[in-house]
């Protein structure tokens, strides 16, 4: 039965992506706008939706109209590529993601069309000209806000790694808010994508659509941060980071140790 229902699933997704992607690309060429706000970000929100509910994903938000109303960046914890799904349900957004998603078929066809904004991470030349793509698309439209896994890897569900310090070098230069978001899912075992242990998203997706459910997933802002011209990009990392994951009573890998795990 299991196998019944994860190709059932499976089946309307690609429904849901391929129609989906189909709207972004028609929106996005067409440069529609409702209320201030690109179409093509707002038809991802109905896309993660219906995936929540094909998958039997239960998302609680606390706080909603803080989200809603902030204008700046999102700084979540990253374990799962449900992260992005659950991001997108929650209100429109723009991502900054690995330079991969933008390869594969309907997903990167579908992400460019949300203006995600790509970066190679094995690239030095390439992350810096995406702290400046980042900072450019900030500042030409503030609205919708910019996620960001700062995390900068997939985590394993079981601590919080540190944060990268470009993100935070970019919001005291600017004067840009950001707002750190706790993601916590009740079912770890099958929400995190262990891909540094060989899984790939095949097989993530696999197991996601052939759990019954409910998988169930909370969001939760946390305290609003206006960094300055003064503050250190590390202490602001550090910090945004260690109150994540007391939020989600997970250690917080010391910066240090980062190297090592």
């Amino acid at each position: 039965m299991k196998q019944i229902l994860g190709a059932v699933r499976v089946v309307l997704v690609i429904g849901v992506l391929v129609g989906g992607t189909g709207l972004l690309l028609l929106a996005a060429l067409l440069r529609l706008r409702w209320h201030g706000i690109p179409v093509a970000n707002r038809i991802p929100v109905g896309m993660s939706r219906l995936f929540n509910l094909i998958f039997n994903v239960r998302l609680t938000v606390h706080d909603h109209a803080r989200l809603r109303a902030h204008r700046g960046f999102v700084v979540p914890n990253h374990i799962s590529f449900i992260d992005i799904v659950v991001m997108f349900a929650v209100m429109p957004v723009r991502f900054l993601s690995a330079i991969e998603v933008k390869r594969r078929p309907v997903i990167g066809w579908a992400a460019s069309a949300a203006g995600t904004i790509f970066v190679d991470r094995s690239d030095i030349h390439s992350r810096r000209q995406a702290v400046l793509a980042i900072a450019d698309s900030y500042l030409a439209a503030p609205d919708p806000p910019i996620v960001i896994f700062a995390e900068g890897r997939l985590g394993t569900g079981d601590r919080v790694y540190p944060f990268q310090l470009g993100l935070f070098k970019l919001a005291k230069q600017h004067n840009i808010a950001y707002l750190p978001v706790a993601i916590q899912y009740d079912r770890p075992d099958i929400a995190v994508w262990r891909g540094r242990e060989g899984e790939s998203l095949v097989e993530a997706g696999w197991k996601a659509a052939t759990f019954w459910g409910p998988l169930h997933v909370s969001v939760t802002p946390l305290d609003l941060v206006s960094p300055t011209s003064e503050d250190h990009a590390a202490q602001l990392a550090d910090a945004a980071q260690v109150a994540i994951a007391a939020k989600l009573a997970l250690p917080a890998v010391p910066a240090r140790a980062k190297a090592g795990e």
